[in-house]
């Protein structure tokens, strides 16, 4: 049981990270392995260990389909860590789920280990001391996890053609600007090697290193950095295209093989998708970099990981098969995101424990978003009420206070327009808006930009 995500009730340090001191709300993801539906799923969390406290141990996750996947959305367990407690500690716990309402009553009993100051494969990875994140498909709480999509070039894509040697790189023009580690390039070197790298240039680098590293090859992303393409078994093809309608462009090494692996080729099929920053915008203005792999083989031996122009900044998932505490194995049908936006999880916008059916109070996404003069933000409450909305910035501290007082139940809508208490105007950036009842507290990002 190693799906779930921890939210710290205080709005200034919101980083996912459980540590010592701090009351946190927990959700969990549930699946059904059964033959049957498992109807009103309850879920009762207990624990002996003395540096936790359960301080809400009942949530609900509702009807699970066979085979389907259940999540405590509305009704989080509320856990505190004491402030002696230890660091890169797990702590103890036990879980027990049970049906209701059902012809054939059900349970079962699962440990659970809540980590404390310490993160797990299923959490993001990074930031580097660029601010660059890595997301896997695997990271499903977080807003900016991956969906693997697969786009086949074999048919639109334009080849590299290699000239009968195992290490090629070959550049080409980008069809837009992309921004990356805060430079702007327009040239993409592409290498047999599993490696892109931003900047012109025909370096080649078959034998994958920790990154950053500081060789001949700058600006590099490698999505599968190992010594490939071997002539003995050629067939496999490099290509590129450049997707007009997504606004995107696409690198592939589709069936290429390592080099020297014998008798047998092992054949690697995977692509790299940069997101056009003028329309995939981002707090720092850098681009978006998705990875997808379609087929792996043999991912024993290589380097996936970004480094910036100068080679003393990085971010490394994986080197030879050590993976970084919160990576997940690189698999067949996964993908991974590079991204400077920080982690957020849209999906976890309540705290404290609303009754099931019932509706409290629903805070709305602002539109437009991203903005640049003004969004509108709409809330619902069902009953009259004291209510506190107001803006947050990443740091955490207040920036504005749209609505404080007695509001009636119903839809309300207010407008920002990007100023603070104090009537001077923000700066681009991401931000945080949060209603705050008499029952529940509920969050979402939005982006100003100018």
């Amino acid at each position: 049981m190693d799906s779930f995500i921890l939210q710290e009730l205080s709005p200034s340090n919101i980083n996912y990270l459980f540590e010592p001191g701090e009351t946190a709300e927990m959700m969990m993801a549930i699946e059904n392995f059964g033959d049957d539906i498992a109807p009103g799923v309850m879920g009762l969390l207990t624990t002996s260990d003395p540096y936790i406290t359960i301080l809400d141990g009942e949530a609900s996750f509702g009807h699970v389909v066979i085979n389907g996947i259940a999540i405590n959305e509305d009704d989080f367990f509320t856990i505190s860590a004491a402030a002696n407690c230890p660091t890169n500690y797990l702590a103890g716990c036990s879980l027990r789920l049970y049906t209701t309402n059902s012809n054939y009553p059900y349970e079962v009993i699962v440990p659970v280990k809540i980590p404390v100051a310490k993160q797990l494969s299923h959490d993001y990875t990074g930031p580097d001391a660029y601010g660059y994140y890595a997301y896997s498909s695997t990271d499903i709480f977080y807003d900016q996890s991956p969906v693997y999509e697969w786009m086949e070039l074999s048919a639109i894509g334009t080849p590299v053609i290699i000239p009968g040697v195992s290490d090629y790189t070959e550049t080409v023009n980008l069809p837009f600007t992309f921004r990356y580690y805060g430079v702007n390039y327009n040239q993409l070197r592409i290498s047999t090697d599993g490696w892109i790298a931003f900047g012109n240039g025909s370096q080649t680098a078959p034998v994958n290193q920790p990154l950053p590293a500081f060789d001949n090859v700058n600006a590099m992303v490698a999505p599968f950095w190992d010594d490939l393409y071997d002539i003995e078994f050629a067939e496999g093809q490099l290509l590129y295209y450049n997707d007009t309608e997504e606004n995107r462009f696409i690198v592939e090494w589709d069936s290429i093989s390592h080099n020297n692996s014998g008798t047998e080729p092992k054949r690697e099929i995977f692509q790299v998708v940069l997101y056009d920053p003028a329309y995939y915008t981002t707090t720092t203005g850098d681009g978006e970099i998705v990875v997808q792999y379609k087929k792996v083989t043999d991912a024993l031996s290589n380097t996936i990981g970004i480094e910036n122009h100068s080679q003393d900044v990085g971010l490394q998932y994986v080197f030879n098969n050590n993976y970084a505490a919160t990576a997940n194995a690189i698999v067949s049908h996964s993908a991974l995101k590079f991204t400077t936006e920080p982690p957020f999880v849209s999906l976890m916008v309540g705290i404290g424990n609303p009754n099931a059916g019932v509706l409290l109070a629903k805070l709305c996404q602002n539109t437009p978003n991203p903005f640049s003069s003004s969004t509108t933000i709409q809330y619902e409450l069902g009953e009259s009420g004291q209510i506190l909305l107001q803006i947050y910035d990443i740091n955490g501290a207040v920036v504005k206070t749209l609505e404080q007082g007695k509001r009636p139940a119903g839809v309300h809508t207010v407008t920002w327009d990007g100023t603070t208490n104090t009537g001077s105007r923000t700066g681009t950036g991401i931000y945080f808006y949060r209603l705050q009842t008499d029952d529940v507290v509920k969050t979402l990002k939005l982006m100003l930009s100018k």
